[in-house]
């Protein structure tokens, strides 16, 4: 699993600041600075209006209008500097509807029908991220909303992503014309329709979540489509489409700790973050821990740089929160950040020191390219710090260590692993596998597995050195994370307390193989966006079930599909839906939703994604690229696109080059459906044919494969694709088979009647 992915999807899951029965309260961290804290309050909380009544008033942006009037249009004041606000209340209508089926049907799930016809709403909200022409200006005026609760509604809105919110205000230049956030309220819930032209999903629908099903308020992107140049919205975008919206090249991160004996970063901690503005941003939104205590922020040289963070009651709580930085006029081009903080970074459990966030203990910033990571920790006598990269120096200093790492290859996360370790070491595709594990946890329960885990992460990097080449990692290190959660980093995995037990996972050998993957998918490939996070997961799980048939054999791997095939046809603990039919892969973290505390993303994402490569690696066998076109494409991949941010389509030209076929339709009907076809397939041997003939209930077109058999010997292989409307073929045979198998091993996703 890859957790940096979901901290890109800030406009997915934005944290909110209020909530009813919540056991966590959000505030600002002391230190923030005057000036973008009096901006956010502008932004968060009710303000001064000035009112005039209005007969009638349209707001036309693409896929959505708002038809005002009669009514009254309250304006906040804008002579401050600060973007204010429309508010409306009287009679209006919400039209919103877009042609994407995917993003139509992902709509219904929340409001059950695929678009908005003349919804009325009594109030809306309309926030200018832009200047926005075709919108009134109210004069100043001091009439108190102070107790009008929509109005205040509205405002509290956008506390949730507060500091993303903030970002985009504070870099008005860089949008659109006509961009705009309205807010409005439907079945009770704020929505906000947001056209932003300086974020990659340009055009969304968004639905304010809230509890009792999360413990967070959030928003649902329920819509969340891209304006290309032409002005059609689609899900799809090119690598310059994304590339043109970060804001920096984040070219080295150099991170210096001082630890004490719990690991908790203290005085002298610091990070300096190196990178090129790529755009004249006014600000620029870091993601990290909330157990981050920012001290000081400045350019390298010493002129002290605003900022705002967020900050929580809650010390577990697991979302990371957001670090706004101001950027001074005259900023030059090339900066170096210097983040200096302390946080309470790790807890301890069974004799475990272990990070409570693995990826967000350092402010980081979303790129292109990813960067080279030097890291060095200052630790206490016979303590021991393992970090990405190579060990380049290690000394002692009186009663501190200092051990320090260098990774010059581009990264996008990096971690660390503290302790008093005991190690187990052995080499494999000439790397050297050091699994460290805490020489005071509990031998019985953890250490036990030491050995045998080491062995599987060998066998792994054996195997998929052969499949996809070589990774640039002299060591791979493992140790234990916190919780349930496992973490593939560059050169450095982290696996979960019951992967080395035993007892808390049925397939631990299989995780083990998916986190070694990820040295490969993510780490040396990347997804270009939040549609393409296949790219990372579903080829890290279906390695790891090519590693589970070799070293364990077919019959595993067949209960381990069945054991996905079960997780993703159960019934979701709230909405009562098979998590299958939550949405398709390229939803990607979308899949997730305040709807209901499961979370479809790993049925559908791991395990779908698994078996659709799966299938398609036993249909390259019957392609004219043969037999081992799937793993060449693989390797090709790896290989040629090397530090680069892959696309869906990126995938499949590769699949199409090495296979020799067209496979739209395949990426198509299983990337972007949701359906999972009941299937009835009959075999006839007539004479010297094998008459194979079946009927399905989904408008996808399946390869199955059929096996033919004498005794107990399978002797041939056949391909037989099942049309919508049903499909009967006939393969000549070159004798009378025994048995006749459909799909004996499962690789074709279908639930067989």
């Amino acid at each position: 699993m890859i957790r940096a992915w979901f901290a890109a999807f800030a406009t997915l899951a934005w944290v909110a600041s209020y909530a009813v029965d919540m056991t966590w309260n959000r505030a600002i961290q002391k230190g923030s600075s005057p000036d973008l804290l009096k901006s956010y309050r502008f932004l968060t909380e009710p303000q001064p209006l000035a009112r005039e009544a209005i007969e009638g008033l349209t707001i036309a942006r693409p896929a959505f209008k708002a038809s005002l009037g009669p009514g009254t249009l309250f304006g906040e004041d804008r002579s401050t500097g600060q973007p204010g606000g429309l508010y409306f209340e009287g009679d209006a209508r919400i039209d919103f509807s877009v042609s994407d089926p995917v993003e139509r049907e992902h709509l219904k799930m929340f409001i059950g029908r695929e678009a908005l016809s003349g919804q009325p709403v009594e109030s809306l909200f309309i926030l200018p991220l832009g200047p926005c022409p075709d919108l009134p200006l109210p004069g100043v005026g001091g009439y108190s909303m102070e107790g009008q609760a929509d109005y205040r509604r509205y405002k509290n809105a956008f506390h949730a992503g507060g500091m993303s919110w903030l970002d985009t205000v504070l870099n008005r230049a860089l949008h659109g014309e006509g961009d705009v956030a309205v807010l409005f309220r439907m079945d009770g819930d704020v929505w906000a329709y947001v056209l932003d032209s300086n974020e990659t999903e340009e055009v969304s629908l968004r639905r304010l979540g809230h509890p009792p099903h999360v413990e967070a308020w959030w928003w649902d992107a329920a819509v969340s489509l891209h304006r290309n140049a032409a002005g059609a919205l689609t899900p799809l975008q090119t690598p310059s489409e994304v590339g043109a919206k970060f804001p920096a090249d984040v070219r080295r991160i150099e991170a210096s700790m001082v630890l004490d004996g719990s690991c908790e970063a203290m005085d002298g901690t610091l990070v300096r973050i190196h990178m090129k503005l790529l755009r004249p941003v006014r600000s620029l939104l870091f993601t990290c821990s909330p157990r981050l205590e920012i001290s000081r922020l400045n350019l390298a040289g010493g002129a002290e740089v605003p900022f705002i963070k967020e900050a929580f009651s809650k010390k577990d709580f697991y979302h990371e929160s957001h670090l706004l930085v101001g950027l001074p006029e005259g900023t030059p081009e090339d900066l170096t950040l210097e983040v200096r903080y302390t946080a309470e970074l790790c807890f301890s459990e069974f004799g475990i020191v272990a990070l409570h966030d693995d990826s967000g203990w350092f402010p980081s910033l979303s790129d292109a390219d990813g960067f080279t990571f030097g890291f060095s920790a200052d630790v206490p006598k016979n303590y021991e710090c393992l970090g990405v990269g190579d060990l380049t120096d290690h000394r002692v200093q009186g009663e501190r260590e200092v051990f320090t790492y260098d990774m010059p290859e581009k990264v996008r996360l990096a971690s660390f692993l503290f302790g008093k370790f005991k190690h187990s070491k052995r080499t494999a595709a000439g790397i050297e596998v050091d699994v460290a594990l805490p020489d005071n946890a509990n031998t019985t329960y953890i250490t036990r597995n030491r050995d045998e885990v080491a062995d599987e992460i060998a066998d792994a990097l054996e195997r998929y050195t052969k499949m996809f080449g070589p990774i640039p990692y002299k060591t791979l290190k493992a140790g234990l994370t916190s919780g349930y959660t496992n973490l593939g980093f560059p050169s450095m995995i982290m696996l979960s307390y019951g992967v080395f037990n035993r007892s808390g996972s049925s397939w631990p050998e299989q995780v083990v193989a998916h986190e070694v993957a990820h040295q490969w998918w993510y780490n040396q490939v990347a997804p270009l966006t939040y549609r393409d996070a296949w790219i990372s997961e579903s080829m890290a799980e279906y390695a790891s079930l090519v590693c589970l048939r070799e070293r364990s054999g077919m019959d595993t791997m067949k209960k381990y599909l069945s054991h996905d095939f079960h997780t993703f046809t159960k019934l979701s603990d709230v909405l009562k839906k098979p998590y299958i039919s939550f949405g398709p892969i390229s939803l990607g973290p979308r899949l997730y939703t305040t709807l209901d505390p499961d979370s479809a993303y790993g049925a559908v994402v791991y395990y779908k994604g698994a078996w659709t490569l799966l299938n398609l690696s036993k249909m390259a066998c019957f392609t004219p690229g043969g037999e081992g076109s799937f793993n060449e494409a693989l390797k090709d991949l790896v290989t040629h696109s090397k530090g680069k941010l892959l696309s869906t389509r990126d995938v499949q030209e590769a699949f199409e080059r090495h296979l020799k076929v067209q496979l739209g339709w395949y990426f198509n009907q299983w990337l972007h459906s949701s359906v999972l076809p009941k299937v009835k397939v009959t075999t006839k041997v007539e004479g010297d044919k094998l008459v194979v003939q079946g009927s399905q209930d989904s408008k996808l077109t399946l390869p199955i494969p059929i096996q033919t058999a004498e005794g107990k010997k399978k002797v041939r292989e056949y391909l037989f694709f099942l049309k919508p409307e049903g499909s009967r073929q006939e393969f000549p045979l070159a004798f009378k088979p025994d048995l006749v198998l459909v799909d004996t091993n499962r690789t074709c996703l279908a639930d067989y009647q």
